[in-house]
C-alpha cells in the first residue's frame, strides 16, 4: 500500500518591520511610565503639608487628621511642644524662622587660636568680617586711590592686593603704588602679578618695595592663605609649596594672582596670558 507524502506547511516569514516598530511602541510606553512614576515620587518628597494648612483650615479640615490620613506625622518634643518652628514673612518678603530652634543666620565662630567655635543666632545678618579684592591697576594710581576711599567709606578695614600694581615692575612704580596704599591708612597684604615680575624677571623688584611675595594672616579669626603663582611658565618653587603645604592645613582662605583652574577658559595657572 503507497503512502502520499505529505508536504510540510509553509511557515510565513515574520514580519521584521512590523515587530521592530512594535518593540520601539512599547519602549516609549515604558519609558514615559518610568518618567512619571519618577515625577510622582518627587512630587511625594516635596510635599509640605504645612503650606496647605491656611486652605485646610479654610474649608474646615482638621490639618492633624489630614496629616494623619497622608501618613505624615508631627515630630514631638519631650514636653509634647512641635520642634517645627512657625514661619512669617518678614518685610523685605524673606521667610524668617522663629522659636527656640531660630537659626535663620547661624554662622561658626571662630575662637582667638583660630579653632571652631560655637554656632551662634545673628538676627540682624551682620558679617563677622569683610574685606576687599583688588588688582590690576597697572599704574592708575589715581584710580587706585578712588577705589581705596570708596573701601574706606564702606568701613572695610583690610584689603588684599592680587597682583599687577605695575606695567614693567619697575621699582619706582612699586613706590609710588605703596605711598597710595599706605596714605588710604587701610590695612593692606599684596601679591605680585605677571607684570610685576618683568624687570627683574622675578619678584625681587616687587619684595624689595612691599616685602614677603607670599604670607599668610589670620583677621577675625579666618586664616588667609596668599600664594604667589604669578611666574608664567614656571612652577612654584620648593620653599614656597613646602611652606604653603604646612599653611594650607588649617587655611579657610587661599588667595592667589593667577585662577588654578577654569572649567571653559584655558588662561590658567602656569599660561603666559593667566
Amino acid at each position: 500500500m503507497a503512502l502520499k507524502s505529505k508536504k510540510p506547511k509553509e511557515v510565513s516569514s515574520p514580519n521584521i518591520v512590523g515587530r521592530l516598530i512594535r518593540s520601539l511602541a512599547a519602549v516609549v510606553v515604558l519609558s514615559a511610565f518610568v518618567l512619571t512614576v519618577s515625577y510622582v515620587i518627587k512630587g511625594a518628597s516635596e510635599f509640605d503639608i504645612y503650606k496647605f494648612e491656611p486652605l485646610l483650615s479654610r474649608i474646615g479640615v482638621d490639618s492633624s487628621e489630614f496629616r494623619k490620613v497622608a501618613g505624615i506625622f508631627d515630630d514631638r518634643e519631650e514636653g509634647g511642644e512641635s520642634k517645627k518652628s512657625d514661619l512669617k514673612e518678614s518685610e523685605n518678603g524673606t521667610k524668617e524662622t522663629s522659636g527656640s530652634s531660630d537659626i535663620s543666620a547661624a554662622s561658626a565662630v571662630r575662637g582667638e587660636d583660630g579653632a571652631p567655635g560655637e554656632v551662634k543666632a545673628e538676627e540682624d545678618n551682620k558679617p563677622y568680617l569683610t574685606v576687599s579684592l583688588m588688582s590690576d591697576s597697572h599704574e592708575s594710581n589715581d584710580l587706585l586711590a578712588k577705589a581705596l576711599e570708596i573701601t574706606s567709606q564702606k568701613n572695610i578695614g583690610q584689603v588684599f592686593y592680587l597682583g599687577d600694581y605695575t606695567d614693567l615692575g619697575v621699582e619706582e612704580a612699586f613706590i609710588s603704588a605703596k605711598k597710595v596704599m599706605d596714605n588710604s591708612g587701610l590695612k593692606y597684604y599684596s601679591l605680585p602679578g605677571d607684570h610685576d615680575l618683568w624687570k627683574t624677571v622675578g619678584p625681587e623688584n616687587f619684595i624689595k618695595v612691599f616685602g614677603k611675595n607670599y604670607q599668610s594672616v589670620t583677621l577675625s579669626g579666618f586664616k588667609f592663605v596668599l600664594l604667589d603663582n604669578s611666574a608664567n611658565y614656571t612652577a612654584i618653587d620648593s620653599a614656597q609649596m613646602d611652606w604653603f603645604t604646612k599653611e594650607v592645613e588649617d587655611a579657610d582662605f587661599v588667595l592667589v594672582p593667577q585662577p588654578l583652574y577654569h572649567p571653559t577658559n584655558t588662561r590658567v595657572m602656569g599660561v603666559v596670558n593667566g
